[in-house]
Parts: C-alpha cells; sequence; structure tokens
C-alpha cells in the first residue's frame, strides 16, 4: 500500500510541476497522443508483470491503482492545456488544481456542474475521457483481474 501511494504522490507532484501556460494545441494534442501511448504501454507493462509475479493480486492491485491515477492526470492535463490555449473553453479558466478536481468529478460521474466545458473541442475531450472511464472499468480492470487470477491460479 506505500508503494501506491507513494507512487501516487510523485505522479500528482510531476503533475503539478507541469507548465500548462502559453502551450499552443499542437502541445494539447501531442500531450494527448503521448498519455494514451504512456497508459497502453504502462498497461502492457503491468500485464506482463502480473503474469511473472508471485504475487500477482497484489501485483494487479498495483498496477490497476496507479493506471487509474496516470489516466485521470492525463485527462487533468489535458484539460489545463486546453484551458490555457482558449480561456472560455471550459466556464471558467483550469489551474492544476481545477482540472483535476473537473477530471475527478467527470470520472465519478458526480458532475457536480461548477465547471463545464463550453466549446466543441473541449466537449470532445470530456467525451473521450467519459468513454476512457468506462473502459477502463469494463476492460480494463477485468483484463488485469483476470491475469492476476490465471496467474494466481498457476502457481
Amino acid at each position: 500500500m506505500l508503494t501506491i501511494a507513494a507512487r501516487a504522490a510523485l505522479l500528482v507532484f510531476a503533475y503539478y510541476l507541469a507548465p500548462f501556460e502559453n502551450a499552443g494545441y499542437s502541445h494539447v494534442a501531442l500531450r494527448i497522443v503521448g498519455a494514451l501511448v504512456v497508459v497502453l504501454g504502462a498497461a502492457a507493462i503491468a500485464l506482463a508483470g502480473i503474469l511473472k509475479s508471485d504475487f500477482p493480486i497484489i501485483r494487479a492491485f498495483e498496477a490497476i491503482s496507479t493506471f487509474i491515477v496516470v489516466t485521470l492526470l492525463a485527462f487533468a492535463s489535458t484539460f489545463a492545456l486546453m484551458s490555457s490555449n482558449e480561456p472560455l473553453a471550459f466556464s471558467e479558466p483550469l489551474d492544476h488544481t481545477a482540472a483535476l478536481y473537473f477530471t475527478m468529478t467527470t470520472a465519478t460521474t458526480i458532475g457536480y456542474g461548477d465547471i463545464a466545458p463550453r466549446t466543441d473541442g473541449a466537449r470532445i475531450a470530456v467525451m473521450i475521457q467519459m468513454i476512457t472511464n468506462v473502459l477502463i472499468v469494463g476492460v480494463g480492470l477485468r483484463l488485469m483481474i483476470n491475469t492476476a487470477k490465471r496467474r494466481a491460479r498457476s502457481t
């Protein structure tokens, strides 16, 4: 558990160090693609680690936790960049904390409504997050858990 918390804290720390001001739209697209590559690469590495682990259930829990944190931070970064490039993209400007807050309320389907996407680009990015959230729960978590169960049975 300490490893998971430390990894999450390190990732959040790195997120807060990332500059989002004055980045062009090409940077937004590159970061989205880069984040997707990182998330998918991390998932592949995690699955390989689960298959090799002597404690696959624990390894799966670590992988799932990290996967969720990385995905949330990737979307928060995207929204912060979008807001920096186009201040009217959301109902209020998004700094690091506001972007992370908006990402969390969207991911948990709470959606307080205090921050909302206003431009088509922002709405599309939020819809991508919604689909990603469903895929993470429906496919990603199931894949990691089933892989861990198969590995645990084979030992």
